[in-house]
């Protein structure tokens, strides 16, 4: 008999990525101005475990225990600043020359011609500006079977700040849900995840975009198995599985504009057993 009924509540997750936008320039556009980088300010995850599921923070060099929850305070760890960026994947992420950004129409948010983007892999971590902010978690399942993990229930929401009158960036953020190496989605199709699940010319190559339409949810094929029987040891645990949580604001979308940039916005989402 299974130890976890399916489609049981696994990890109810929040994330909360407060930013704050140092203005340049007065104008707008799909992408921000390289001046207008979206300073990361604050990031708050929780993380609830159900029976047999234990869960910690990844990558710390002091391990912590393994609990049925935790809680990740980043903003004490330092962050540079998120810039724009394009992504069909989570993997692969492009960029724009300022001067291409300034010549984007304020009113549709399109580029000026057909502009070569430049690829990057430079995330958001300790004081380094980036394009995206990575979040580790270690998940091992401690009972008697193994457990299907899928994605349910993305929640966005966002407030208005000082420095930005709306909250329309939050259709602008995407999530990539990777393997401990950072090369793989586990989602096999390469989906991304989203609020809006509107199709956005995402950049696949320095001269390539691809229409990629956002998932909210994954429910009928799993995004990783837990093993059975995992040791949930602080030093020297066994049989346990590291995931990627991938973040970063789309420049092509049409929300990722300079007067969207100083929001503020919560990312809420739930891995789900599932059969």
């Amino acid at each position: 008999m299974k130890t976890i009924k399916a489609r049981h509540k696994l990890i109810p997750a929040i994330i909360m990525l407060i930013v704050a936008a140092i203005t340049m320039s007065t104008a707008s556009y799909a992408w921000f101005t390289m001046s207008n980088r979206v300073e990361v300010t604050g990031i708050n995850l929780s993380v609830v475990a159900p029976t047999n599921i234990l869960i910690r923070e990844a990558g710390l060099t002091v391990p912590e225990a393994f609990a049925n929850s935790v809680a990740l305070d980043t903003t004490s760890a330092g962050f540079g600043k998120l810039m724009h960026a394009s992504s069909t994947t989570g993997l692969n992420f492009f960029t724009i020359e300022e001067e291409d950004a300034r010549e984007a129409d304020p009113t549709t948010g399109a580029l000026s011609g057909t502009p070569t983007l430049i690829p990057t892999t430079t995330s958001a971590a300790g004081a380094v500006d980036g394009y995206y902010v990575d979040f580790m978690l270690e998940l091992v399942n401690t009972g008697g079977e193994p457990v299907k993990v899928g994605l349910d229930n993305i929640v966005i929401t966002g407030t208005t700040t000082s420095a930005a009158d709306n909250t329309d960036i939050i259709d602008a953020v995407r999530i990539a849900i990777l393997d401990e190496t950072k090369n793989n989605n586990l989602e096999t199709a390469d989906k991304i995840f989203a609020k809006d699940v509107t199709a956005a010319d995402a950049y696949s190559g320095v001269n390539t975009t691809v229409p990629t339409t956002p998932i909210k949810s994954q429910t009928t094929t799993a995004l990783l198995t837990l093993e059975a029987n995992g040791v949930a040891k602080t030093d020297a645990p066994e049989k346990t599985t590291i995931i990627t949580v991938r973040v970063w604001i789309e420049g092509q979308d049409a929300d990722c504009v300079t007067a969207n940039a100083g929001a503020s916005f919560n990312i809420e989402f739930e891995l789900v057993v599932i059969d």
